[in-house]
């Protein structure tokens, strides 16, 4: 079996993570990309009109709302 080796600055980071403020935030991100390292980030809206009316049936944009 390998040694288990600690790379310092690596370890740093980690702990540097955990004692953030905003670690309840990252967290939750990371459960929400299934722990992806580098997920793809989309952007965009979709709109649904009725064909007929023309009327907005359905909106979903990616901007977040404050």
């Amino acid at each position: 079996m390998p040694a288990c080796t600690t790379n310092p600055h690596a370890l740093a980071g980690v702990i540097a993570r955990l004692n953030a403020p905003d670690y309840d935030q990252w967290a939750a991100q990371i459960r929400a990309t299934g722990g992806c390292r580098q997920p793809i980030h989309l952007r965009g809206k979709v709109e649904h009109y009725d064909r007929a009316t023309g009327q907005l049936l359905h909106r979903y944009t990616t901007r977040k709302r404050t």
